[in-house]
């Protein structure tokens, strides 16, 4: 709750690349756990859950954690994505809780290798759109 009334990280770049980075990592091992756990029961609503965490944590990076340990300005062009990759992310949780439990992925395909190329290309689409929202606003200003 303090954080939210008076912001230290900001305050201090280092704090701030920190806990981007630690909030990144844990992303990234929530989304290895629940593609390990897909692994073992093949259930298509554990796939979709690894693909949003990892979007999840794709976006972070490209949007806060990279910014912070390069030390640039949180206004730059790379947290632009954060909308759109977070918004991308909601509607794959959504999916997921959609899904019903029972149904499940047969063998074969890579379907984990799939998604995950999915989610990467899906964030990347995510920060392309944010950096051409930017260029437009920087043409009307």
């Amino acid at each position: 709750m303090l954080e939210f009334v008076h912001p230290v990280a900001y305050s201090f770049p280092t704090l701030r690349a920190t806990l981007e980075t630690v909030m990144t990592l844990l992303g990234l091992t929530g989304a290895w756990l629940v593609g390990a756990q897909f692994g073992h029961t093949r259930r298509r609503r554990e796939l979709l859950i690894f693909g949003a965490l990892l979007t999840l944590a794709l976006t972070e990076f490209i949007g806060n954690a990279l910014p912070a340990a390069l030390h640039l300005r949180s206004g730059g062009g790379f947290p632009a994505a954060l909308p759109c990759g977070r918004l991308l992310a909601a509607a794959v949780f959504a999916l997921a809780a959609r899904t019903p439990p029972d149904r499940l992925i047969g063998r074969g395909r890579r379907p984990v290798a799939i998604v995950a190329a999915l989610s990467l290309v899906g964030v990347a689409a995510a920060e392309l759109g944010g950096l051409g929202q930017l260029e437009n606003g920087d043409r009307r200003a």
